[in-house]
């Protein structure tokens, strides 16, 4: 069955413009809560038209955003998270008077969910008509229009203009009603909640959108203010004589249904009714998931099940944008539906969000200088206490050699992991720089020296969002049943509170003793974590001999999970050993580059021990070696 009478241009690379809202979430973390009660914020992009294009992305389609942000951080924000999401930014506009749109949203399921828009003539209401850009149109499939677009005069004149010329180009055009009577000025500034107000003005207004259209889509509330009738029927009547569109329904937990020509012929399929958490991003997930079928030809019911389906994982989940599935994800979902009972809460659904939201592992290179020790550094120590001031100098100078490194390498994959004591300098200044920074969730890392105990929680959340989190299993023979499982226990909480904050995980094996490692021991390991359902993003292990070992280890981690990738561990400064390490991890599918550290600079610490004059010299020379390996892996890499 046809979609629907338009003509797609299947041959247009870009799939979607998504024109309209796109702003700032502030979500309370606080469920249950009234904002005016409300403790913390998770921060997050938002807006019916920004929500759609990362949607879309997610599930397959190359959307771009059509809108403006202001020229302060919240807009760097989004413009940063939609170029993360895959969503084109060539249309999206600074501009330098207006500020970024705000939002703040409470959670009080199952009925109420209030939110506050903090949009006084926002930068995304201040779309021109210049902004328009006709060659893009004409290698777009589709635009998506919302309805808060024709709220204001100046927004009016933009969006006619630019309905004129997705017609010169033949670009489909989707209205996304998204009717917010605050928007319109029918309610006080403060009840953003309120989703209908009957007012014959917003629909005079809205109908002269019509003739331009070729799908529309809103809810019941909806579609009455579209069309200004007594009944549903009656509104998609009085719609029908000013549009052919075909006509999507939101009917919430009841799916959807369609009304491809009359009211006469209507199209449904099976809804997927979940218990709710959040309604806010229900819609804009429907709509993305609708239009991943609609896009690609499918018939209606698949569009109305992708739709149906896509709203239901997004009101289990918190917030709106960074809930939206994959396509992996909603497929998934639709094939299990009522055959687990914890589908929602279990591990097939999380692990595949996990990646979907903090990106896919194996598709970026890491390379790491690793000055995480503590126990190691302190033991050096131990015959003279004061040395263990100097444990902060010299790391601060290891930091200052990893700097230097990165300003002379093309290469952009660089890290850095250290702990949350001696190596607090490098924490404090990472957060405005590219590269990748760790964090050491190691047990000796957790007290403060100076007798203050800091909760792993705590130590994850005061770093900025994109700092990732090192956890070290130690393995050997001499390790009991028990302590194994100590150790276990408590992986499996850094690793929900990693999930929880949307933190990527590295789990270090640690071989007391034992180098080579035993592999067997160190696939038994991992079988272990895997079977706990712990899913890290990064496996750090120090490579096993001969290449036969390395590929059950690798073997073990596919068998469990097709995404982890995994790094090697350079226990030498040996130039060829390295070199021997590299293309074996090279060769696999997992292995997506080092990481460096005791071998690197132990030679250096023990010399500046004894003499601190020495420490001058150390950033100089760890430059040097670690571009060294930087290089070899390169080379290796390339081939």
């Amino acid at each position: 069955m046809s979609t629907s009478t338009t003509v797609l241009d299947m041959s247009r690379p870009i799939d979607l413009i998504s024109m309209g809202r796109v702003a700032v979430d502030f979500y309370a973390e606080q469920v249950g809560s009234p904002l005016d009660k409300a403790q913390s914020f998770r921060m997050y992009l938002g807006g019916c038209a920004g929500n759609i294009a990362v949607g879309t992305s997610r599930l397959g389609l190359k959307p771009a955003m059509f809108s403006c942000i202001g020229k302060d951080d919240m807009g760097v924000f989004l413009k940063n998270t939609l170029e993360k999401e895959g969503v084109d930014t060539t249309l999206l506009t600074t501009k330098a008077a207006h500020l970024t749109g705000l939002v703040i949203l409470g959670i009080d399921p199952p009925g109420r969910f209030p939110l506050i828009f903090y949009r006084e003539n926002c930068a995304d209401m201040q779309i021109q008509p210049e902004n328009a850009n006709g060659d893009f149109f004409a290698n777009s499939k589709a635009l998506l229009i919302t309805g808060t677009g024709f709220s204001t005069e100046s927004m009016r004149k933009t969006t006619l203009h630019v309905l004129e010329l997705a017609k010169s180009t033949g670009t489909a055009v989707i209205l996304d009603i998204d009717y917010r009577p605050v928007l319109w000025g029918l309610t006080d500034p403060g009840d953003g909640e309120s989703r209908y107000a009957q007012s014959s003005k917003v629909t005079e207004k809205m109908q002269v959108l019509l003739p331009y259209l070729d799908l529309i889509v809103g809810t019941e509330e909806e579609i009455r203010i579209m069309g200004g009738g007594q009944s549903l029927e009656e509104d998609i009547t009085i719609i029908r004589e000013k549009s052919q569109a075909p006509i999507v329904v939101k009917k919430g937990e009841k799916g959807c249904t369609v009304f491809p020509t009359d009211f006469s012929q209507p199209v449904e399929a099976v809804p997927y009714p979940v218990e709710v958490l959040n309604v806010l991003g229900a819609g804009d997930a429907f709509m993305s998931g609708f239009l991943r079928g609609w896009l690609r030809n499918e018939d209606w019911e698949t569009c109305a099940r992708f739709g149906n389906a896509n709203g239901a994982l997004v009101v289990s989940r918190h917030g709106c944008a960074p809930a939206m599935a994959s396509f992996e994800e909603l497929t998934y979902f639709m094939d299990h539906y009522g055959q687990d009972p914890n589908l929602l809460t279990g591990i097939g659904l999380a692990v595949r969000h996990q990646y979907t939201q903090l990106g896919l592992p194996r598709e970026k290179s890491l390379l790491l200088l690793d000055f995480d020790q503590v126990d190691e550094f302190e033991m050096s120590c131990s015959d003279n206490t004061g040395n263990r001031d100097k444990i902060r100098i010299f790391k601060q100078k290891l930091f200052e050699g990893f700097l230097s490194a990165k300003e002379k390498t093309a290469e952009n994959d660089l890290a850095v992991l250290t702990d949350a004591h001696y190596g607090r300098d490098a924490l404090k200044k990472s957060g405005y720089e590219s590269y990748q920074l760790g964090i050491s969730m190691d047990s000796d890392s957790l007290a403060d020296k100076d007798g203050d105990y800091f909760s792993p929680y705590q130590i994850i959340l005061e770093r900025h969002a994109h700092a990732f989190v090192k956890v070290a299993l130690h393995v050997s023979h001499e390790t009991d049943h028990d302590s194994m499982a100590n150790q276990i226990v408590r992986l499996f909480q850094l690793y929900k509170i990693c999930s929880t904050l949307d933190r990527r995980l590295m789990v270090e094996l640690k071989t007391k003793g034992q180098l080579p490692p035993d592999f067997r021991l160190v696939t038994e390991t991992i079988r272990n974590v895997y079977k706990q359902n712990i899913f890290p993003f990064w496996w750090k292990i120090s490579g096993p001999e001969p290449r036969a070992d390395w590929e059950e280890i690798t073997g073990v981690i596919e068998s469990f999970d097709s995404h982890a990738a995994l790094i090697i561990q350079i226990e030498s400064n040996d130039t060829e050993t390295a070199k021997q390490q590299f293309e074996m991890i090279a060769a696999t599918s997992q292995g997506i580059g080092f990481s460096t550290g005791k071998a690197m600079f132990w030679d250096l610490w023990e010399q500046f021990k004894e003499n601190t004059t020495f420490a001058e010299q150390v950033p100089g020379v760890i430059c040097n070696r670690y571009l060294k390996l930087i290089s070899l892996w390169s080379a290796i890499k390339d081939r």
